[in-house]
């Protein structure tokens, strides 16, 4: 994994990255957690808006608004090379902590009135049908202050379809206790850790990058 660090530091320059529990962060505002690698092959990676609702979504939207950002976002500096610090480290996520910005029971609800998308959800995150009311409420509703890279999937043909996706800063997210991503607020898609390829040259982007996008 070392190694995968020091070849993006070379193509980057001086983008500085730590391992935070779980979750990288470059300084190029892009943050991965649990870096885990991809198969062989080019790697589509989607950008996918913060108020955007992307393709194949659970479910409608679990926000109560449009979420904004201010008009500068927190950043998070480690210094040079690699440092590792707990997932809850203050400046990964904002938001009160509270559903103001998501709505986790309309989530259960629905996926209790589902059976088939309950199914697919509960089998990404590895868990039965019957837990996924206890599961939810125990995620915290959070903000993303970074652009962050995860695995997203999406619900087609009766399954969870995986794919690559950077969440743009700002997007409201259900989190767990160790800070890792598990449900993306817009659309009711579970969330896993990425699948980053150990050579960034064969990521293909799907979508218009916003404004402020590095890669």
């Amino acid at each position: 994994m070392r190694a995968w660090f020091e070849g993006v530091r070379d193509r980057y320059g001086n983008a500085s990255f730590a391992m935070v529990g779980g979750v990288v962060v470059a300084a190029f505002a892009l943050v991965l957690v649990a870096v885990w690698p991809a198969q062989a092959g080019t790697v589509e990676l989607w950008l996918e808006g913060r108020n955007e609702i992307g393709p194949d979504p659970f479910t409608d939207s679990l926000s109560f608004t449009e979420v904004t950002v201010p008009g500068e976002l927190q950043t998070i500096s480690f210094g040079d090379g690699i440092t590792v610090v707990p997932g809850t480290a203050p400046g990964l996520y904002g938001g009160t902590g509270s559903d103001a910005e998501c709505d986790p029971a309309r989530l259960i609800a629905f996926l209790e009135a589902e059976p088939d998308k309950a199914a697919a959800w509960a089998s990404v995150q590895g868990i039965e049908v019957d837990e996924i009311a206890d599961y939810i409420g125990g995620l915290t509703p959070a903000v993303l202050l970074n652009d962050t890279w995860v695995t997203n999937h999406g619900y087609r043909d009766g399954r969870a379809t995986p794919r690559q996706s950077v969440l743009q800063a700002g997007t409201a997210v259900l989190v767990d206790d160790e800070g890792v991503p598990r449900a993306r607020c817009k659309c009711g898609n579970p969330l896993t850790p990425p699948q980053v390829p150990s050579d960034l040259d064969r990521v293909e982007l799907v979508g218009e990058p916003w404004d402020d996008f590095d890669l």
